[in-house]
């Protein structure tokens, strides 16, 4: 093995020194603490050069490596202070810092050495919290925090390498320990000069930070820092409760992996001389997005160039050592005069403009931009894919309604990545007229604005959104269409899981294709949401089996949930006899299940149907309430069966609701059977709530309506007496109950 000292050195020629306090010819080394040994040399004729960097080169087969001299030195640099008495805490200083240096560090400690570390991050000990970090300036304060007095302690670093650990011994009788992480001086540096003749220093500021020089001969004793007793480098290095934190990424160059010899890889983008060769190439790429630069300045060419260059690199610095297709999701085109004819038949005459064109050769998007925009790097455009491939759902979509011999699995494909997809409109102008009342339109645009799904977990506004593609198609011919693959899968013996999720989204409030497209939810269920019910309802024990990631079918208790939402909607009460219909084969499938149940319960109150209602509470308060039965442990049992999320809430929905069949009793009827069933109803709602002025009140009102009006007034007056402690506004309608009781007027 070959050995040479490696010198890196800057030159520069200087004659900025006035005579009398010129600095004498010799070498000078930093005496600062992050100064890293740099060494200063003066020559004659005023000539120095600045050493950065030493080492030494190692030669393996054909490879020589570059050591410096920072490889066998620990990233910490600790001392420590002891006191005369046994401290009772340790104050751990971190000096004048930026708290944008510590934020990637942990601090660990270890009472005894056969114990696990425990580690928080350096923030934590500090008290500041991620999301204040935009609001905290950059400028340096002193950081220190206590810690109980310990054996050891570790010093962690992050960063997109991996983490370095190392470990230090704490003496008995320590109370201060100093930490100064090395800094790294090697960057572009503004450099000033003074030179003190007196102490022969020569002081060195890039304008914020001075590095004071002494002439070597001159200088003190330099400091002995604590070597650490081990030091790891990890790539992946966690603990118990650590917040994942994103580590930046080098994007000025890749690493590379010494130790496991991986090369990384080269990301290269291929890019066309023409127009037309690269709507060829989109086509071949139907994931992908075609960005066309429309530019016809003198300089464009080399600017796109440029442009490629740096988008290059900025996708390597996440690629590592192999090829990710989820990085590559975009073709680029330079169009100049030449493409100026083809450009304006998609509508396009205005220079310095970026095009959007799917595999089809499909404009789906143009705003202002060039190449030198920051709105069109990788990370922003990064950041507008989901947008775009949301807005391309809409173009594959027309173009599968127009095509009368599109095929089932293209009809299914291009709705499922409606669904998949988010919806966005250009403007609230640009809405197609709503279909819901006014209240439901309000919350439609809430849900519309916040609406946020990305490929990354982030999602930005494209700019000039009114420039994207809109649907052609009519809500009318989609429907038919989805009628179209409901037929066909009706008939199919096997379940199919991306009809699933299409039908499950399609009778969601504002999942589905129709609310995404045309600006439709909470809409009457139409002929076709019955026919995508039949389809669960016939591979119901099917879809309960279903295992997927999708948060949409997670669900156990998926079709039910579905189907009753659906089902519920007020705007089906021209339809009753058809969701009756609907609720009965839900029943059926369903096994007769308590929640479907409750839900069908439900839709007879909201259209009134009595007889229907007496007659469905009645059968199901009867599963539940039996003779010489537990109340409590029937619901326990059916809250199992049901794997309802919470105890109490389960027994709360199931007291409102016989509460509330009890109460349209109350309003509804003068029969005495029923209202004889609604106190039954009524009785068992107090057993599980007691003390719940509605409830005493509703039973109050069915004892008198039953001729029993000693004991309407008795718990008339108990609900007023529960309303001064739940809610003090229901007193003076109770009172105004009572005294109608009292006077006979009720």
């Amino acid at each position: 093995m070959k050995k040479a000292f490696l010198l890196l050195s800057v030159f520069l020629t200087c004659s900025i020194f006035a005579q009398q306090n010129q600095p004498e010819p010799g070498t000078y080394i930093s005496n600062t603490k992050s100064g890293e040994n740099v060494k200063l040399v003066i020559g004659e004729n005023n000539q120095f050069h600045i050493t950065l960097l030493s080492g030494k080169l190692e030669q393996q087969n054909d490879s020589i490596y570059l050591r410096t001299q920072y490889d066998n030195e620990s990233l910490f640099q600790v001392e420590f202070v002891t006191s005369t008495t046994k401290p009772k805490s340790i104050k751990m200083d971190f000096g004048k810092n930026s708290y944008y240096n510590l934020y990637d560090m942990h601090l660990g400690v270890q009472k005894i050495n056969d114990s696990s570390p425990e580690y928080k991050a350096v923030s934590e000990y500090l008290g500041i919290k991620e999301e204040a970090y935009e609001y905290i300036e950059d400028d340096e304060q002193n950081f220190s925090f206590e810690i109980e007095p310990v054996a050891f302690i570790y010093l962690v670093n992050e960063s997109y390498n991996g983490a370095t650990i190392e470990k230090f011994e704490v003496p008995n009788g320590v109370s201060e320990i100093k930490v100064l992480k090395r800094n790294d001086l090697f960057s572009k540096l503004n450099l000033r000069g003074k030179y003190d003749a007196n102490t022969k220093e020569f002081t060195v500021s890039e304008g914020r930070k001075p590095i004071v020089f002494v002439k070597e001969e001159t200088k003190g004793t330099a400091t002995t820092f604590i070597q650490p007793l081990e030091a790891q480098q990890k790539k992946m290095w966690t603990y118990p409760g650590k917040e994942e934190r994103y580590i930046g990424v080098d994007t000025a160059a890749v690493a590379y992996d010494y130790d496991n010899q991986k090369p990384p890889y080269v990301f290269k983008l291929k890019t066309e001389k023409s127009f037309n060769e690269s709507l060829k190439i989109a086509q071949s790429s139907p994931d992908k997005i075609l960005v066309v630069f429309y530019d016809t300045s003198k300089n464009a060419s080399k600017a796109f160039e440029k442009y490629i260059q740096r988008y290059e690199i900025q996708v390597q610095s996440y690629m590592y050592d192999q090829y990710d297709p989820k990085l590559d999701r975009f073709n680029f085109y330079l169009a100049t005069e030449s493409d100026k004819n083809a450009l304006k038949k998609m509508g396009i005459t205005d220079n310095e403009t970026v095009v959007f064109i799917n595999s089809d050769g499909t404009k789906i998007h143009h705003c202002k931009g060039s190449t030198k925009s920051y709105d069109y790097n990788y990370y922003k455009l990064s950041s507008y894919y989901k947008k775009l491939i949301t807005i391309n759902s809409k173009a594959q979509l027309d173009k599968i309604i127009a095509d009368k011999k599109a095929t089932v699995p293209q009809i299914e494909k291009a709705l499922l990545e409606v669904v998949n997809n988010e919806r966005i409109y250009a403007d609230w102008d640009d809405m197609p007229p709503p279909t819901v009342e006014p209240a439901a339109v309000e919350y439609e645009k809430y849900a519309v604005v916040t609406d946020s799904i990305s490929v990354d977990d982030y999602s930005e506004e494209l700019p000039e959104i009114k420039n994207a593609y809109q649907l052609k198609s009519s809500s009318e011919a989609v429907d038919l269409k989805y009628k179209q693959l409901l037929d066909f899968y009706l008939n199919e013996k096997n379940l199919n899981d991306n009809m699933v999720k299409i039908i499950v989204s399609e009778l969601s409030y504002d999942n589905g294709f129709t609310a995404k497209l045309f600006n439709k939810s909470n809409q009457a269920a139409k002929p076709t949401d019955f026919l995508s019910m039949d389809y669960l309802f016939r591979f119901y024990n099917e879809i309960a089996t279903l295992k997927t990631e999708d948060y949409y079918l997670e669900n156990p208790q998926l079709v039910i949930n579905t189907v009753s939402g659906i089902l519920d909607r007020p705007s089906n009460d021209f339809q009753k006899e058809k969701i009756k219909e609907y609720y009965n084969k839900l029943l059926q499938v369903s096994n007769q299940n308590p929640r479907v149940s409750r839900s069908r319960i439900n839709s007879f109150l909201q259209s009134k149907s009595k007889t229907e209602l007496v007659s469905a509470y009645d059968n199901y308060f009867k599963s539940f309430v039996k003779p010489n039965s537990s109340l409590i442990e029937t619901l326990d049992a059916n809250y199992q069966l049901e794997k309802a999320p919470d105890w109490d809430l389960y027994k709360v929905e199931f007291s409102n609701l016989a509460n509330e069949v009890a109460w349209f009793i109350v309003e509804n009827s003068q029969d005495k059977t029923e209202i004889q069933k609604a106190i039954q109803w009524s009785e068992m709602s107090l057993k599980l709530k007691t003390n719940d002025p509605y409830y005493l009140d509703t039973l109050a009102q069915l004892y008198y309506k039953n001729g029993e009006k000693e004991k309407g007034i008795l718990f008339e007056q108990k609900a007023i007496e529960s309303a001064k402690i739940v809610d003090d506004t229901l007193i003076d309608t109770y009172e105004t109950v009572l005294e109608k009781m009292k006077n006979g007027t009720y």
